[in-house]
């Protein structure tokens, strides 16, 4: 399940606030055996209407704004998945998580998640790529995507 490149569906998730529900979840860098940096992928269009809507990454450095947008319908992932809605990334709203509390919350397969797959390696390089040239991901983040 925690493989980098992996999105995974949780149902639900449970967010460090405590709300929760049905969420996407993409694991892009273990950092160890203990956490893993993942983003929380949103079908929530945060981009500036002035800018450019197409997909990839989008930097807007005077704005303080980044994000990778995936186009609905595009193929994804090994398995030729797609989101049925547009679906972006935002650079600041990347998060650390233990990856045994995340084994231990969710232990059961096709229950409490599913692995919709793996993406594919020109999205994933993609997605890496735009935040580690973002001004706005956390440096301490920007370390552990730079790390091999």
């Amino acid at each position: 399940m925690l493989l980098e490149g992996n999105i995974i569906l949780f149902k639900p998730f449970y967010f460090k606030n405590g709300t929760y529900k049905p969420k996407f979840f993409l694991v892009l860098k273990l950092d160890g055996d203990i956490n893993l940096l993942a983003a929380l992928p949103s079908s929530k269009d945060y981009v500036p209407q002035f800018c450019d809507h197409a997909s990839g990454c989008i930097e807007l450095p005077e704005c303080g704004f980044n994000c990778y947008r995936i186009e609905k319908g595009l193929e994804i992932t090994t398995n030729r998945k797609c989101f049925t809605k547009d679906t972006f990334i935002y650079g600041h709203l990347l998060d650390d998580f233990c990856q045994s509390e995340l084994l231990e919350k969710y232990p059961r397969k096709d229950i409490d998640y599913e692995v919709f797959g793996t993406l594919n390696d020109v999205v994933f390089e993609g997605i890496i790529q735009c935040l580690l040239n973002s001004k706005v991901v956390k440096k301490k983040y920007l370390r552990i995507l730079g790390r091999s």
